[in-house]
């Protein structure tokens, strides 16, 4: 069964069943996804190592909005035309704690596609009208929305004093274009989470309960949050064919892959 993710770049070493399970009384295979994935496979990935840095389970004080949600607008990896390997990324993660919403943007610039720099977006930061202006890294760019054989948006101006031109096949997704109901097999076919507009349930072991704090990457399309306990989830949000949205949750050194429609209606 497909899963589309950008994340999974490394199979895990652990032993993953996937596939449909025919039961004798009716001819509709079930989904199951049984997957217990220990060892270094699941700790040492670059994926993971990503999620961690991104990932944060408070917000830093930074940049807020309304700027921070106009520029979040323009997230994505751009390739420069200063050097070969030259990029800057624009990366976001919004943070919602019981009815309050934090947009954090932070920018990483590469001139030479071997070494880079972050810098959170802060006090002296501005964008406005498409400018992006970052003092600390002598940063003056113009961002246009566009459309051209993939190319989403186009950035030009100046980093690090030096003229240059870029652009992005990239586009952030909004949690909410992952709103559905969730079903993996526990063994038994278990709803265990589902997003509405500005709301996500989860079920820790004891049924569907509201997340009050979570954190979503809209360029990974990552949801994190943590149990009552304290304990760690990572969402990977994706699609799976005919089986409609999926996400492989990860707790610990375990996973399991869930998705919308765990019965095939052929």
């Amino acid at each position: 069964m497909p899963f589309i993710s950008p994340l999974l770049e490394a199979a895990p070493r652990g032993p993953i069943r996937i596939g449909l399970k025919t039961s004798a009384r009716r001819s509709r295979p079930r989904f199951f996804a049984t997957n217990h994935f220990k060892g270094p496979a699941m700790t040492h990935t670059p994926t993971r190592h990503a999620l961690q840095t991104v990932t944060h389970d408070e917000p830093h004080d930074a940049f807020h909005a309304p700027s921070a949600d106009d520029l979040a607008a323009y997230t994505g990896y751009y390739q420069l035309e200063i050097a070969k390997g030259a990029f800057l990324s624009i990366d976001t993660t919004i943070y919602r704690k019981a009815a309050e919403k934090i947009t954090m943007v932070s920018i990483t610039v590469s001139m030479d596609g071997t070494s880079s720099v972050t810098h959170p977006m802060g006090s002296g930061d501005s964008f406005h009208r498409g400018v992006l202006n970052i003092p600390a890294l002598d940063l003056h760019l113009l961002f246009t929305r566009t459309y051209s054989d993939g190319i989403i948006v186009t950035c030009s101006g100046k980093v690090k004093g030096q003229a240059t031109r870029g652009s992005t096949h990239f586009n952030p997704i909004p949690l909410n274009t992952f709103i559905g109901t969730y079903w993996a097999a526990m063994p038994k076919l278990t709803q265990v989470l589902t997003i509405a507009a500005d709301k996500v349930s989860f079920d820790f072991g004891s049924g569907l309960q509201e997340i009050q704090n979570y954190s979503f990457t809209p360029l990974m399309f990552v949801l994190a949050f943590s149990s009552p306990q304290g304990e760690r989830y990572t969402l990977m949000m994706g699609t799976a064919g005919k089986y409609g949205l999926a996400c492989f949750i990860e707790h610990g050194t375990s996973g399991v892959y869930a998705v919308s429609i765990p019965m095939n209606t052929d």
